[in-house]
């Protein structure tokens, strides 16, 4: 462990006196438990993949229950990986962990708090959350709860073969019958090509089949029968289901419009050359050294020297070892490991995939131990562009993000 002494040379200036390295490790103990985070894009980092797995566990555990679509609230998914990571820090070391709105949190939400805890149990099995922290998931999943269940009202486009008497009884069933339309509007078959006048709209409900159409569409009876109420209730639940998985926040690049498509076309270019990369070296290979893990994983680096990825296979050895040894690598119930590093001596992005000689026991990302019979190996430049990092983190994604992802790693087809 790096101490803050090493880190920041005036900390004794600073203080204006020794501090003993008891203390200092105490301070730093708290800082790495502080919760740090920050509200911009978000970008998995590899060394959060714990986290995410249990952040991932956790969702489809209360999703199941709760019967609302939270897989693809990114916002919660963020938010408790960025809160997990300092928080399964300060149960590892015994800290105190103090939640000043517990009891509120008890009062007001007592079924999802009883869920939560539940969930938690079933995530967490090596330790016990405190009701302090189950009290600081609660607030998350009860954001997320109340994002599921508030649909923003959707604007909605009526055309109607029938005539204009029929059209506007129509539009005033829909008004009555399904609150969540907002600004209806009549439009006729011929004005529905104008693509001015579909503007502001998010669906159509038609009378007629619209096999063109741009937008989402379904067809009703003039009259609006009983049926079509509740196919036009499916039919806007699904449009908002379909929003919020694609939903993704903005990225501003701060480029005048006039910059901004050639930045786009730089950063395609940086995507594409890194996933080209990694597809390059995408081939399941045997690992013939036996023993231990050590020796098996700089086996792994002297080929990676070999193939021109790294300069150093002791020196990216060394860094595999010391981030499994911050915690555990193998993803659970899957007889895979993901180990990764980012180091000055890896020159280009890589993406590997080893099968170890007899399975080996190692810790997993939820503190457990998994057999293990096929390594992932990450391996990604210190100093790179930020898009090497994104599609690194965009595979790791795809690795805990299913079961069917899983099933592909470990059949290797």
């Amino acid at each position: 462990m790096l101490w803050p002494n090493s880190l920041f040379p005036g900390w004794k200036q600073v203080f204006q006196r020794t501090i003993p390295k008891a203390e200092i490790g105490y301070i730093t103990m708290h800082l790495r438990g502080a919760k740090l985070r920050n509200d911009q894009e978000y970008t998995m980092d590899l060394d959060s993949l714990p986290s995410a797995v249990q952040a991932k566990s956790l969702i489809q555990f209360v999703e199941e229950r709760v019967g609302k679509n939270l897989t693809g609230d990114e916002s919660l998914f963020q938010g408790l990986v960025a809160h997990l990571e300092p928080t399964l820090y300060r149960i590892k070391e015994r800290m105190k962990i103090h939640n000043p709105l517990l009891k509120d949190i008890k009062s007001d939400y007592p079924e999802l708090f009883s869920l939560i805890k539940e969930a938690a149990s079933d995530t967490f099995s090596r330790f016990e959350l405190p009701d302090a922290e189950i009290g600081f998931l609660v607030l998350h999943f009860g954001s997320a709860i109340e994002r599921a269940n508030t649909m923003e009202p959707l604007h909605a486009l009526v055309v109607c073969s029938s005539g204009i008497g029929s059209s506007k009884m129509l539009v005033t069933r829909l008004q009555k019958e399904i609150p969540e339309l907002q600004k209806l509007k009549n439009i006729s078959l011929m004005d529905l090509e104008n693509e001015s006048k579909r503007e502001g709209y998010d669906v159509i409900i038609s009378t007629l089949s619209l096999p063109d159409s741009e937008l989402p569409h379904i067809v009703v009876n003039p009259f609006l029968t009983d049926k079509d109420i509740r196919s036009v209730q499916a039919f806007i639940r699904e449009q908002h289901k379909d929003s919020l998985l694609k939903k993704r926040r903005p990225i501003s690049s701060g480029t005048s419009a006039a910059e901004e498509p050639i930045e786009k076309l730089v950063q395609m270019q940086s995507y594409t050359n890194t996933i080209l990369m990694l597809l390059g070296g995408l081939e399941v290979e045997e690992i013939t050294e036996r023993g231990e893990l050590s020796r098996q994983l700089e086996a792994v680096c002297r080929r990676a020297v070999e193939d021109g990825v790294i300069q150093n296979a002791e020196a990216v050895r060394d860094k595999l070892l010391e981030r499994y040894a911050m915690g555990g690598v193998a993803i659970p119930n899957s007889g895979l490991a993901l180990f990764h590093a980012r180091s000055v001596h890896v020159t280009r992005p890589s993406f590997t995939i080893w099968d170890l000689p007899e399975p080996k026991d190692i810790q997993a990302m939820d503190g457990s131990v998994e057999s293990t019979y096929r390594i992932l190996l990450l391996l990604a430049p210190e100093y790179g562009e930020t898009e090497i990092y994104e599609v690194l983190s965009a595979v790791s994604e795809q690795l805990i993000g299913s079961r069917e992802s899983l099933i592909r790693f470990r059949s290797a087809r």
